[in-house]
Order: C-alpha cells, then sequence, then structure tokens
C-alpha cells in the first residue's frame, strides 16, 4: 500500500492552502478506501455491497425499495439492482417484487446478512484494523472537522484559481 507522507505532497504546486487541505483529503481518502477493502476481502465483501448491508440494517427489519437504497448510497451512480442480485445470491438479502407492479421491488436484510454484518463489523473494531496514528481525542476532532466540511453547504465564491488557457 502507498502511504504518502504530507512533506511529498510539496512537489505539487498548490496556489492555496485549501487547495492542498483538498488534494491531502482525496489521498487520504484513497488509503482508508484501500484498508477498508482489504478489511472486507476475507468476508467476500465489496465496498458498495458493505454499504446496503449496512444501510439494510439501519432499517431495523423494515423493507426498503432499490430507489431509496440507491438515494442513500455514497455513490449516487452504484448500479443497485446490480448489487442487490450479488448480495440475492449469496443469501444475504431478501427481495420481494410486488404483485401489482414488478418494477417495485423491497429488499430486506437476511438473518445471514445480519450475521456477516455483525462479523465485519466485530473486525472492524479489532485496534488492527486501521493504522491511524491519532490518539482518541485527535479522532474525535478530526471527525468533527471532517463533518464540518461534509455537511456545509459550499458557498458561491469567486474562483481564486488560474484559468488555463
Amino acid at each position: 500500500m502507498n502511504h504518502w507522507k504530507i512533506d511529498e505532497l510539496d512537489f505539487f504546486h498548490f496556489d492555496h492552502d485549501r487547495d492542498r487541505l483538498n488534494y491531502n483529503i482525496l489521498i487520504t481518502a484513497g488509503q482508508i478506501k484501500n484498508q477498508f477493502m482489504d478489511l472486507l476481502s476475507p468476508f467476500d465483501l465489496t465496498l458498495t455491497q458493505f454499504q446496503v448491508l449496512q444501510i439494510l440494517d439501519l432499517q431495523n427489519g423494515k423493507a426498503i425499495s432499490t430507489l431509496h437504497l440507491r438515494e442513500q448510497m455514497l455513490d449516487k451512480m452504484s448500479d443497485t439492482p446490480k448489487i442487490v442480485a450479488r448480495l440475492l445470491k449469496k443469501g444475504l438479502v431478501i427481495k420481494h417484487t410486488s404483485g401489482s407492479d414488478r418494477r417495485l421491488v423491497d429488499i430486506f436484510l437476511s438473518e445471514a446478512g445480519k450475521n456477516l454484518l455483525e462479523q465485519v463489523l466485530t473486525s472492524m473494531r479489532e485496534p488492527r484494523a486501521y493504522s491511524f496514528p491519532l490518539s482518541q481525542k485527535e479522532v474525535h476532532t478530526l471527525n468533527q472537522l471532517l463533518n464540518k466540511i461534509r455537511l456545509t453547504p459550499p458557498k458561491k465564491e469567486r474562483s481564486y484559481r488560474k484559468k488555463i488557457n
């Protein structure tokens, strides 16, 4: 796995600290995504499949439509029916098609899906699951800052970037 140090970003030219921050977040997100995919690999799950299982688990036994499922996904362009089909084949979800309109499909988390999700979450709680050299206080502060970035609507500002001709 490629672990970048902040100093290694210095060979990129950034006119503004916010540009450096955006790029640093992208690189870090890529590293975390790779670690997460490595963690899911023994369970034969992809990141999107795991996300679907988590969303279904949050429904507390209630059905959710594939449309509503897609709306809750991180990647809104995910091929939800294909992901659900793969989870169905693994026995991790239950699919119920409406008798009156076959286009309407409700998805439930199966017992096997609940069990696998719990195994994954237990594995994630192990100290070796992620290699973040942060104290609990730093983790809390970083979570607050990331939430602030993610939850604050972008302002319509004049671009400070140089136009490329």
